[in-house]
């Protein structure tokens, strides 16, 4: 991975596949309230658990290899080369 500009965290391409299709479902401004479990997933690339769930009404992703400590789902960005 390479790094990634101020601000982001460069997550690995299937866990930012998930954080896309989770943020497709509309996120807070579709419903979803504080402190709610969106979606887990088990990454094969990052061999870990991958949670999307919100905090205080902002999307939140948790990964052990890309996000340990938890971002909020806006500041991530795909790997160099990324293509859907």
């Amino acid at each position: 991975m390479t790094a990634a500009p101020p601000g982001k965290v460069t997550v690995c391409a299937k866990c930012y596949d998930e954080i896309v299709k989770a943020r497709g479902t509309g996120g807070p401004l579709a419903g979803l309230r504080t402190n709610k479990m969106i979606a887990r997933h088990v990454c094969e690339e990052c061999n870990t658990e991958m949670s999307i769930y919100t905090e205080q009404d902002v999307l939140m992703v948790k990964c052990a290899r890309c996000a340990p400590e938890g971002i909020a789902c806006d500041r991530c960005v795909p790997p160099a080369g990324y293509a859907r």
